[in-house]
């Protein structure tokens, strides 16, 4: 099906699937240079330490706010043109859609969670960034292999 939309649609689907596939290395960036690498780091950049103080509430309630809105976004975006795709059959594409909310819900949620000091609050920070990159590589690997592949082949 989106084999046979016009070129310049299809140069847009590719230009904005470009974009969720670079975005993860962006966001790592960003990270590595506010917060620092390994959990500990995340730890101290939610909960403070001796020399700073931790997150607050409303700076939490802000950062949260916005992804809510723009992670949902590209998330409907890419998991739409990827249920479009036919591939994997019903049930495993309604899955990883599925899983694709799940970890945004998670990265949500989480950084909360390792305010609070709950165990594993900081890993699940990242566990649901490595999720979310995984499953908009994973559609955008789909829809580019469609798009672009020769009529009949994937479609």
């Amino acid at each position: 099906m989106l084999r046979k939309l016009p070129v310049e649609t299809r140069l847009t689907i590719s230009l904005f699937l470009a974009f969720c596939l670079a975005g993860p290395f962006v966001n790592a960036l960003y990270h590595i240079l506010k917060v620092g690498v390994g959990l500990d780091s995340g730890t101290v950049h939610y909960q403070g330490n001796g020399d700073l103080p931790p997150k607050s509430f409303l700076e939490m309630v802000e950062t949260t706010h916005f992804h809510t809105w723009i992670q949902a976004v590209v998330m409907f975006l890419a998991s739409l043109l990827f249920s479009l795709t036919g591939q994997l059959g019903p049930r495993r594409r309604g899955g990883l859609v599925v899983a694709g909310y799940g970890f945004v819900l998670l990265h949500l949620i989480s950084p909360f969670l390792a305010r609070l000091a709950v165990p594993g609050g900081t890993l699940l920070v990242l566990a649901s960034a490595v999720g979310i990159t995984f499953c908009l590589w994973l559609y955008a690997g789909f829809v580019l292999r469609e798009i672009w592949s020769a009529p009949g082949r994937y479609n």
